[in-house]
């Protein structure tokens, strides 16, 4: 009886393993595993899309889909469809995190292909009737399609501006002034709510000033030389308020001209120009419209312009008991204040001689540890019962030096 109990134990283990076996068997094969449909190959929506109004067109930017949206890579350029909706801004160009709609009604203006994964943009123009008028809100989106034409559903909403664009700068110029760089343009009427927009671009960093120790202006520049290596060039913008047009009340004009007092001399800049509508009557939401960019205008700044004459030259005679047998005349005046300041000159002329003033600190030749970089000198090599004409002058780190100042007269005492 236990012999026949322990072979019926063994029997079902043995179906039991028979059993589960089968099974593996059936699920290696797959006729166990359930049916995946195959995929769609459908890019992933854009989520970033911004949107800029640039004179007659909207410059949209985006970074183009790199997945499906069944997590598949996505290898060839991806046709993206540009379209703006119908109607005015809805609640959605409001707010950009409310999630796309695949009922939106969006009418195409063009289409592209973009690199998988990579940033992306496009310059779309508008119609002529979104180009004329009062500003008004416009929303436009992008659509990343893939086989057949199938699309996982619309970007991002990204608001612009349709209405009249600022008219475009023209004549921009640009030279070096003494207080930095001069920009001038053709000045006009502008509307309200309307700024003038300058984009500065470095072309060439300032070089290094050979000889003249390191100032804090010369300090500043080596982030710009690791930045122009290291990508692109930096970019700034100036903006100019208008000035009100005497000769039309309640208009406003632009200046027609400014000062980039922000320039390191030595450098190479590009300039171009834009006068920008930030704000109008009735503008509910964020404002901008930009007038096409200017023609580029590139400049080399130069300093040529010699710095400040000196000031309050006095001289004080020293008599031979006080300095040791031999007379000086002792100089001071008014310490530079110019940054870009570097020494003075000290001149000198026999009354006597009728000869014009010559140099005599620091000598010519003089090493440049010879330099005079403190307001006052004393001239020892004076003769008793001559009289001696002082001027002095400034020089700045350029090179460039100021007229003489004022003379002032000592006539030493004969021995």
């Amino acid at each position: 009886m236990a012999l026949r109990a322990s072979h019926l134990i063994l029997h079902r283990r043995a179906a039991i393993a028979s059993a589960t076996l089968a099974s593996a068997f059936l699920v290696g094969c797959g006729l166990a595993a359930a049916h995946q449909p195959p995929s769609l190959h459908l890019p992933m929506p854009v989520q970033d899309l911004q949107a800029e109004r640039i004179g007659d067109s909207v410059q949209l930017t985006w970074t183009a889909p790199k997945t499906t949206t069944d997590g598949l890579k996505l290898t060839t350029p991806v046709p993206t469809r540009i379209c703006i909706e119908n109607g005015t801004a809805s609640r959605e160009a409001q707010n950009a995190t409310t999630p796309p709609s695949k009922t939106v009604n969006c009418t195409a203006l063009s289409s592209v292909a973009t690199q998988p994964g990579k940033p992306a943009e496009s310059a779309v123009a508008l119609p002529t009737t979104m180009t004329q008028g009062p500003p008004r809100a416009i929303t436009l989106r992008v659509e990343a399609s893939g086989p057949k034409q199938r699309s996982a559903g619309l970007s991002n909403p990204a608001q612009a501006w349709a209405g009249a664009a600022p008219p475009l700068i023209t004549g921009l110029t640009a030279q070096s002034a003494p207080q930095g760089v001069l920009l001038r343009w053709q000045p006009t009427v502008l509307p309200t709510g309307a700024v003038i927009e300058l984009q500065r671009t470095l072309l060439t960093p300032a070089p290094a000033i050979s000889g003249v120790p390191k100032t804090k202006s010369a300090a500043q520049r080596s982030p710009a030389k690791s930045s122009a290596k290291s990508g692109p060039p930096p970019v700034q913008v100036l903006r100019v308020q208008p000035i009100a047009d005497t000769t039309q009340p309640n208009q406003l004009r632009d200046p027609g001209a400014t000062y980039d007092a922000s320039v390191e001399w030595g450098a190479t800049y590009r300039y171009t120009a834009a006068r920008v509508l930030q704000a109008a009557p009735g503008a509910s939401l964020p404002l901008r419209i930009a007038s096409s960019p200017s023609a580029a205008i590139d400049i080399q700044t130069r300093d040529t312009f010699p710095p400040a004459t000196p000031s309050g030259l006095a001289a004080v005679l020293v008599t031979a008991a006080m300095n040791g047998g031999h007379p000086a005349v002792a100089l001071s005046w008014t310490a530079s204040r110019e940054p870009e300041f570097a020494n003075y000159i000290v001149y000198r002329r026999d009354l006597a001689s009728h000869a014009p003033a010559t140099p005599i600190a620091p000598a010519p030749g003089a090493p440049s540890s010879a330099r005079i970089v403190t307001p006052i000198y004393q001239d020892a090599s004076v003769v008793p019962h001559h009289s001696y004409a002082y001027s002095v002058s400034a020089v700045d780190l350029f090179g460039n030096t100021s007229p003489h100042s004022a003379e002032v007269v000592v006539t030493l005492p004969a021995q």
